[in-house]
């Protein structure tokens, strides 16, 4: 990783593992880009506003037409792109140790990067139930910041 770049944990009440070097060419799409957060927030934006060179009418018909995730939530996909309501629309991904999510509302021009670089097993590696909670509190995270910001 070129510096400046933010470290890497697994963290459990045993251990710590910094798992900031790892080999992501493996999977498709997460980890094969290195950004900063500004310019991803950037690049959000711009591709919502029909100005990161894809043609706004395909960005509102294909990315912005997102469908169902299922029947409760809201949430909904379309060509790459995750809605919240309430959010907007963005993605996000997973890497060992660090998740990011970036979403952006063109009603409001507000765009969001979230970026966490530890993951908690406090119960150890091999239980992955804490995964789905932090996926859970990071969705909620997201709503506490842009409730805070336009209060």
């Amino acid at each position: 990783m070129p510096d400046p770049h933010v470290e890497n944990y697994y963290w459990s009440e045993t251990f710590i593992l910094n798992s900031t070097e790892q080999n992501m060419t493996a999977y498709i799409g997460e980890g094969n880009m290195i950004t900063t957060p500004w310019d991803l927030a950037n690049f959000m934006r711009w591709l919502f506003r029909g100005e990161a060179g894809i043609v706004p009418v395909y960005v509102n018909n294909y990315m912005m037409d997102c469908r169902p995730e299922g029947e409760v939530g809201g949430k909904g996909y379309g060509l790459g792109v995750e809605s919240l309501p309430n959010i907007g629309y963005g993605h996000g991904g997973d890497g060992m140790g660090t998740t990011v999510k970036v979403f952006h509302d063109p009603d409001k021009d507000f765009t969001i990067v979230l970026l966490i670089n530890a993951w908690n097993y406090r119960d150890g590696i091999e239980i992955g139930s804490y995964m789905a909670e932090q996926q859970l509190e990071v969705f909620n995270l997201l709503y506490v910041i842009k409730e805070a910001v336009y209060k």
